[in-house]
């Protein structure tokens, strides 16, 4: 994907399977997330199956935008559900 494709609050695949909610793209091509929630149960490294950011500071990042790709609507819809089971 490119950095000019992706909007705000837009649901996107990492690579790895990861489904992220985009908060914006940096200069760097860094994606800062809202949230993200891991494929299966492998969970990343400290983070178990997701993680929901509830302030206003977006600094975390998942990846590049390079390695992602549009999210597809069950994929949206998983991403969804979970923001709802989560907050």
């Amino acid at each position: 994907m490119n950095r000019k494709d992706v909007r705000y609050a837009q649901n996107i695949v990492h690579n790895d399977g990861t489904i992220i909610k985009v908060h914006h793209i940096d200069d760097e091509n860094k994606v800062h997330f809202f949230a993200f929630k891991t494929k299966g149960n492998d969970g990343a490294p400290g983070l178990g199956d997701g993680m929901i950011v509830h302030n206003d500071n977006y600094d975390n990042t998942y990846g590049v935008v390079d390695d992602c790709r549009p999210a597809s609507p069950s994929e949206i819809m998983t991403m969804e559900r979970w923001i709802i089971e989560k907050t």
